[in-house]
């Protein structure tokens, strides 16, 4: 059974939100139901995110430990508390164009020098548990890790496969197009969290919509307040009931309810309202990010790789059309070795001296590729 760790990770109480919107979100809810849809059989999480609430997290965490059976992680990307989720995993293998980021706990906080000092120490503990998570999976000191969080260091999946944060890379089953579903999927999973602010004005919009219609935001399952104001009827003595809302002889039309406290219709309207261009400027930053990072390693590649990658069907950030120039060198590199040497044993170039090697027979095939590899490093320098 495949559980799905997508979009930002967030908590019960605020999941129904993301679902309002059709944004892509993870709750522990979300995991622990597909835990025991599951029923102790073996489990694949497919983890696409960029992070979230770490207490969010760690309620995972602790409920993928406690699941008896296997449980197998497959990453296209993971960032912060997304990457205390795939260390909860038996085995984990990441894409080879994926990246793990971790970083020390944020939060934001306002007063005085003492609620500072609190904060700094709260952020402090739960950054102590987080680095129990890396050390149990990887083995490395804390003073390493605290280190590395330290930095916000972005780890490329070779570096995350090294360090012990996921113990192998994807299998090259698919090869090529394999490697651009998952860039495809990961670009297409990079959504944002909703602001505080947002999320406390619809919460507030949900209970006065619930206050006059019996049913929240989230039970009418509608984006569009029109459609409630047109679509719903409440009974003038039911109204709320749980029994039978909207049945009675006296009924009286939401419209109605609307044009007698008007400040109700408008309240929910400015929160909704605000709470979209909220989420317009914050994915208009996301973009102008994702620009900005090609535009820093335009020197780098090609013009046409800049342009696709920009423009193309495929869009995707800096980060990841660097890796993907990154694999497509290494295989472009491979390619030459190969030709390179059986050139050179077509030619019986393998019984010529290379520079100043005069090692004897046993260690002739290691320093000729040697001097190859130095060659094309040469070649790749000049570029």
């Amino acid at each position: 059974m495949k559980i799905s760790i997508k979009g930002p990770i967030v908590s019960d109480d605020e999941k129904w939100l993301y679902d309002w919107f059709g944004m892509p979100a993870t709750s522990p809810g979300d995991v622990t139901k597909g835990l025991g849809g599951a029923n102790g059989e073996d489990v694949e999480l497919e983890i696409a995110s960029h992070g979230g609430l770490v207490s969010s997290a760690v309620e995972i965490y602790q409920a993928l430990k406690d699941y008896p059976g296997k449980v197998t992680a497959r990453i296209a990307y993971a960032c912060s508390a997304a990457t205390v989720i795939s260390c909860a995993a038996d085995e984990s293998e990441i894409s080879e164009v994926g990246f793990f980021m971790i970083h020390n706990a944020q939060s934001m906080t306002a007063g005085d020098k003492r609620e500072m000092a609190h904060e700094s120490e709260v952020l402090s503990t739960i950054d102590a548990g987080i680095i129990s998570a890396y050390e149990k999976k990887t083995g490395m000191s804390r003073e390493d890790i605290q280190e590395l969080m330290n930095k916000d260091s972005y780890l490329s999946a070779e570096e995350a496969v090294n360090m012990g944060f996921v113990d192998g890379l994807i299998p090259d089953s698919k090869k090529e197009a394999d490697a651009e579903d998952v860039v495809k999927k990961a670009v297409a999973a990079a959504d944002g969290m909703i602001p505080m602010d947002a999320v406390r004005n619809l919460t507030i919009a949900s209970k006065m919509v619930e206050q006059a219609t019996g049913k929240s935001l989230q039970e009418w399952g509608t984006t569009s307040i029109e459609d409630i104001k047109n679509e719903v009827q409440i009974s003038g003595n039911n109204a709320g009931s749980d029994n039978n809302p909207g049945k009675g002889e006296n009924t009286m039309g939401l419209q109605e309810i609307m044009a007698e406290n008007p400040e109700i219709s408008n309240e929910i309207e400015e929160m909704t309202a605000a709470a979209r261009a909220e989420g317009l400027a914050e994915g208009i930053a996301q973009e102008r990010s994702r620009m900005n990072s090609l535009d820093a390693i335009a020197s780098r590649v090609s013009a046409e790789a800049l342009y696709d990658a920009k423009y193309g069907e495929e869009p995707m950030d800096g980060q990841t059309l660097a890796f993907k120039v990154m694999q497509e060198d290494a295989a472009k590199g491979d390619t030459y070795m190969a030709n390179a040497r059986e050139d050179s044993q077509e030619s019986g170039g393998e019984d010529v001296g290379v520079g100043e090697i005069h090692a004897g027979e046993e260690n002739k095939d290691e320093e000729i590729a040697e001097a190859m590899a130095a060659h094309v490093n040469e070649r790749k320098e000049g570029k």
